[in-house]
């Protein structure tokens, strides 16, 4: 019981401090609300939709390429958000392409996944 109640703690802690970090970043982000918005969707649902990409086009993606991918994905969000003056709209291709450019090739660096592991993720019609 001890240690639910310390999770608990923690938990509330850190949620508290990414409060406390988005709304020091607020300012940063944009102007208003939709610029907000679309920098925080373009950079996280562009490191998603990139991971899913990669699952699409190759049946070798494998979780190791895909953490590769998104580390690329987050250094060209990294560059692109300190070093250039892109718009916040366009960070979702900045994340995206890099993703499948660099995780797809990087999925055939590694094992591919075995027969037991992709059985039921898709049926045929």
């Amino acid at each position: 019981r001890d240690v639910r109640l310390r999770t608990s703690r923690l938990l509330s802690f850190v949620f508290g401090l990414c409060v406390v970090v988005a709304a020091l970043l607020a300012p940063r982000l944009g102007e208003n609300v939709i610029d907000i918005v679309s920098v925080v969707s373009g950079s996280s649902l562009g490191l998603l939709f990139g991971v899913f990409l990669i699952g699409m086009f190759s049946a070798r993606a494998n979780t190791p390429g895909a953490l590769v991918g998104l580390a690329a994905g987050a250094a060209s969000l990294g560059w692109v958000w300190t070093m250039t003056d892109v718009c916040g709209w366009w960070y979702g291709a900045f994340t995206c392409v890099p993703v499948v450019l660099v995780g797809l090739p990087a999925s055939y660096l590694f094992p591919p996944p075995q027969g037991d592991q992709l059985r039921g993720l898709a049926r045929r019609p």
